[in-house]
């Protein structure tokens, strides 16, 4: 099999550098299962709320959406390198693991075109959840392809000669 140590490297750079950029997203959802509270020190300034803190989700201009797209968009780059560089050493459980990778991305993917198609409807233009799903369609497709790549090995006949 090829290397595929630059396609890893690439993926796991880019991924974790997409999980910082969204770590706000993870910082929310850590302190959620652990039952902590989160703050995003912002106060209402008017209405029923005023001197409350905004929660996260209620933050205007959709951040939480942004964050959350972004985050596992990194997340699914770093599933993508863990899984080629799992799958280059393990031809038993090779297709598995490039079905799991193709599945976590197209997933992903999914929601970031729903957070761009919603926010581009607010008249916000979230340039990074655009290149997310520009990125997470490309990487699907390879994913897609070393899936189909590595189907066990069928001969066919060759054709019946004719007379």
């Amino acid at each position: 099999m090829e290397s595929v140590g630059a396609e890893v490297w690439i993926a796991a750079a880019l991924g974790a550098i997409f999980m910082i950029i969204g770590r706000t997203f993870a910082a929310y959802v850590f302190a959620k299962l652990t039952g902590h509270h989160f703050s995003t020190g912002v106060e209402w300034q008017s209405g029923p709320n005023t001197g409350k803190e905004v929660e996260y989700p209620d933050l205007q201009g959709f951040v939480m959406l942004t964050d959350a797209s972004i985050f596992l968009f990194g997340l699914a780059l770093v599933i993508d390198a863990i899984v080629m560089f799992a799958s280059a050493s393990a031809a038993r459980t090779r297709r598995g693991l490039v079905l799991f990778g193709f599945v976590v991305t197209a997933a992903v993917t999914i929601f970031n075109i729903y957070v761009v198609t919603k926010l581009l409807s607010n008249n916000v233009t979230p340039i990074m959840s655009m290149m997310a799903c520009a990125f997470g369609v490309y990487v699907a497709i390879l994913q897609w392809k070393l899936y189909q790549a590595s189907c066990p090995y069928r001969e066919t006949p060759p054709p019946a000669a004719t007379v």
